[in-house]
């Protein structure tokens, strides 16, 4: 999933600070709630009024949001605005990955064949407008995935064999309550009911959706910036780049009413202003904190420090179309020589992440803990002319603004590579852009090379190898723009399997491939690191699921 996560432009500072001090400090906070779910304007609805204790304020940056519909949100704060407002078939117990449990379903059975699994639906799931939720809600909610156009989460869908001419034929209501699907092609069944678990597969209000439809586009215009969920919270505004804010859903009945009713992600970039938020109680949780800044707050008895690693990497891309070096094996070698992954990992993360030059991160089935390169200019030089560029080459690196990943901002992860490529003739420009717009510009096959972090989407391997290695899928690799046929066939056929030695092997083959041909230079496994309040209560996250902020606490 996804790259950096919290950033902000200058844009909107006074406004968040004050957003910030009315939500969190001694006054009550006012929300607009009763439209995003319904027919109607988000524009109106009726006003609800929540004090301190009933409102949970996040610090961080929301710009990396590009769209908040379910079946599109393909980043990190989009992401957890669509856990907080929608409901999946099935989904991780939190803090335990092995296997998910129904959550929309009730039940479900597999056939003797294991291609078809059949879901009972919750009788108490309800849209947070009332509405039961339904097994066409399910089917057609499947359907607007894989008929959305230009949508970067699609491939979780299609990668199994759906696709908009066969996902009625395969997806079946068959009755109210109960959905068939049948998988049209040889998928692993553990990664299917794992990508169940994925927000891409949230179930929306068809009704309401549909009463939205504008030319055909299948309401993705009003699901922009409004909710048709039944997560326990419904949206209640979205000011882009500045607010996001949230309420709970008071048709909630897939769990216990959540204990905080009102939660609002203020859009803070500067890390120093997070801190001061944090530690004056204006902000509950901070997301960004530098390393040197988490330190600061050991034993601090007003603020506690979560720190876990992540199932994630952060890696440079190398774009085979807009550089005419990358074609060649021997460039793309060179360039993961001229980066010294230690001095970044000591000088930069300070113990905040662990080396990583696999696809596949550390604590998921497949990896390989080999680190084949490390910082040898002399080496990628030779490379270099042996590529036939005895001299070097230029291309312009895109770094996200803001923090990158494990507290370390793109900028000093960004110089450090300039000076570190210099001395291997490889010279490097930096562009700094925010989020929303680098990812844009990344998957339109733009940007000559990036800097970026992928996030697990569900706990598979193939969550790793088909976006690193299957350019079909149209995710990372492709918007790298390298067609590499033996390396997608790889990825295919382990797709297919169980966690088995020969499924190991097949991962083990495409690491060597990747370390060969591949276009992406990995640098490092991260930490997630979150400073939060210490009044708040059942604080927790792992990588299947984030924070849990439903099951928070809040005193006084």
């Amino acid at each position: 999933m996804k790259s950096a996560w919290w950033r902000r432009g200058p844009a909107g500072v006074v406004l968040a600070a004050m957003l910030v001090a009315a939500a969190g400090c001694g006054g009550a906070s006012t929300s607009t709630t009763g439209s995003t779910s319904g027919a109607s304007s988000s524009s109106t609805g009726s006003t609800a009024t929540y004090g301190p204790s009933q409102t949970l304020v996040v610090a961080g940056d929301i710009t990396d949001a590009v769209t908040l519909d379910p079946g599109a949100a393909y980043e990190f704060s989009s992401g957890t605005a669509v856990r907080l407002t929608y409901a999946t078939l099935m989904q991780f117990p939190q803090g335990n990955m092995s296997k998910p449990q129904p959550y929309l379903a009730q039940s479900y059975s597999v056939s003797s064949d294991g291609k078809t699994f059949t879901f009972k639906l919750n009788p108490n799931a309800k849209f947070s407008n009332g509405d039961p939720v339904t097994a066409n809600d399910v089917v057609y909610s499947f359907e607007r995935v894989v008929n959305l156009p230009n949508d970067p989460a699609s491939w979780l869908v299609t990668q199994m064999g759906f696709s908009p001419k066969n996902v009625t034929q395969y997806i079946k209501a068959v009755d109210p309550s109960t959905v068939s699907i049948t998988l049209p092609q040889p998928f692993s069944p553990g990664a299917f009911l794992a990508i169940l678990a994925n927000g891409v597969t949230s179930v929306v209000d068809q009704k309401v959706v549909e009463q939205h439809v504008t030319n055909n586009d299948w309401g993705a215009h009003w699901l922009f910036n409004h909710s048709a969920g039944a997560g326990p919270y419904e949206l209640v505004n979205w000011t882009k780049d500045v607010k996001l804010e949230f309420v709970v859903n008071p048709n909630y009945g897939l769990g216990p009413k959540p204990p905080i009713p009102h939660i609002v992600f203020n859009s803070v970039t500067d890390n120093t202003t997070q801190l001061q938020e944090l530690q004056a109680g204006s902000a509950d949780v901070a997301l960004n904190l530098s390393t040197d800044q988490v330190a600061s707050l050991a034993g601090s008895s007003s603020v506690k420090v979560f720190k876990a690693p992540e199932e994630s990497m952060t890696y440079v891309g190398m774009d085979i179309g807009n550089v005419p070096c990358f074609q060649k094996p021997a460039c793309l070698q060179a360039v993961k020589y001229a980066i010294d992954y230690n001095s970044i990992i000591n000088n930069l993360l300070k113990g905040f992440g662990v080396p990583l030059q696999d696809v596949i991160p550390n604590g998921i089935f497949g990896y390989v803990s080999q680190n084949p390169f490390t910082y040898d200019p002399a080496k990628a030089k030779q490379l270099l002319a042996q590529a036939g560029y005895p001299n070097g080459f230029s291309a312009t690196l895109t770094i996200p603004q803001g923090i990158v990943s494990a507290g370390v901002n793109g900028s000093d992860i960004g110089d450090a590579l300039k000076s570190e490529m210099a001395a291997a003739g490889i010279h490097i420009s930096l562009q700094q852009l925010a989020s929303s717009e680098l990812f844009s510009e990344y998957r339109a096959h733009k940007l000559q090379m990036v800097l970026a972090t992928w996030g697990m989407d569900y706990p598979d391997p193939q969550d790793f190898a088909a976006p690193f290695g299957d350019y079909t899928q149209k995710s990372l690799i492709w918007r790298l723009q390298d067609n590499n046929q033996a390396m997608a066939k790889l990825v295919e056929q382990a797709a297919t399997m169980q966690n088995t030695p020969q499924r190991a092997a097949l991962y083990n083959q495409l690491f060597q491939m990747e370390n060969q041909t591949g276009p992406f230079a990995l640098i490092y496994q991260p930490d997630q690191v979150l400073a939060y309040s210490a009044k708040l209560g059942n604080f927790n996250w792992d990588p299947a699921n984030g924070t849990d902020y439903w099951a928070i606490t809040k005193g006084s």
